[in-house]
């Protein structure tokens, strides 16, 4: 409803036409009734349990409102009195029962957005809340403890919900800390057999594994392939795509073909194709 712009909108276009749904007349409320800090914006007063309702223009924040609103009912609101207490700017309602004497920070019986009146299950429960027939039969107060007491019930679970939370993320980073451990030591000890592989393998030293930084890691993999006859042989393709860009020194193409010649001409491994299709190992 974009055009509730003032207190005033709120309280003619919303608060008055559904408390008319809810089966009161025009004649049923009191507008602007004094309070000790001010003034209340709607007010029902000719039934056991009063109604007062406090409007704010649309956008506003309502929770900087709810002291004010309890300083309000504490004056409209007697000792032996039920009193509903609503906060509302239009869009959001805050809904307040209170059954005993008054006091900071009284129980939220509900709260709800505009368009959520139209449900049914809430159409119900506010017509049981706030609706005249309940008024005049005196049945409000069995409504707000129902209400009371399954707030009560949300609570404690949210409450065990957010310690199982607390309890998980402790446990998740315990978990997060021990993987990283594992796999810092998973790289260093695949680096340290790498290395004694190597070793054998090139006759030349550091100098051609500087030249053909693919060689070991070409060994690796049709060694973990199990690549040990033609039958059993790699595609090229697949080779490219583990070693290209994931090793150091390993860029291009060229770079895997000149550790594939190279091996082959030490005579350890055999491939085929122009260019080449299928790599193995030499037994």
């Amino acid at each position: 409803m974009s055009d509730l712009i003032s207190e005033d909108d709120v309280k003619i276009k919303v608060i008055l036409p559904m408390l008319r749904a809810f089966g009161y007349d025009d004649s049923d409320f009191n507008y602007e009734r004094r309070t000790g800090r001010g003034y209340v914006d709607v007010s029902v007063e000719r039934f056991q349990t009063g109604i007062v309702v406090e409007a704010k223009s649309r956008r506003t924040r309502l929770d900087r409102f709810i002291e004010q609103l309890e300083s309000y009912v504490f004056h409209r609101h007697g000792a032996e009195r039920t009193t509903i207490a609503i906060l509302t700017n239009g869009e959001l309602f805050n809904i307040y029962g209170i059954t005993w004497a008054l006091f900071k920070g009284s129980l939220e019986t509900l709260t709800f957005s505009r368009p959520e009146i139209v449900g049914a299950d809430l159409a119900s429960k506010l017509a049981s809340l706030l609706g005249k027939d309940s008024n005049q039969d005196g049945t409000i107060d069995d409504v707000i403890s129902t209400y009371r007491s399954e707030y009560k019930v949300t609570q404690e679970r949210l409450a065990e919900i957010q310690a199982s939370l607390r309890d998980l993320n402790v446990e998740r980073r315990r978990v997060d800390a021990h993987m990283q451990k594992l796999q810092a030591e998973s790289v260093s000890l695949f680096k340290t057999n790498s290395s004694s592989l190597e070793r054998p393998i090139f006759q030349r030293g550091s100098e051609e594994s500087a030249n053909f930084p693919a060689i070991a890691h070409i060994l690796r993999l049709l060694a973990e392939r199990g690549a040990k006859s033609r039958t059993e042989a790699v595609q090229r393709k697949w080779l490219n795509e583990q070693i290209i860009n994931r090793v150091e020194g390993v860029k291009t193409h060229q770079a895997v073909s000149w550790g594939l010649i190279q091996l082959k001409k030490n005579g350890q491994v055999e491939y085929e194709g122009n260019p080449i299709k299928l790599v193995w190992l030499k037994q």
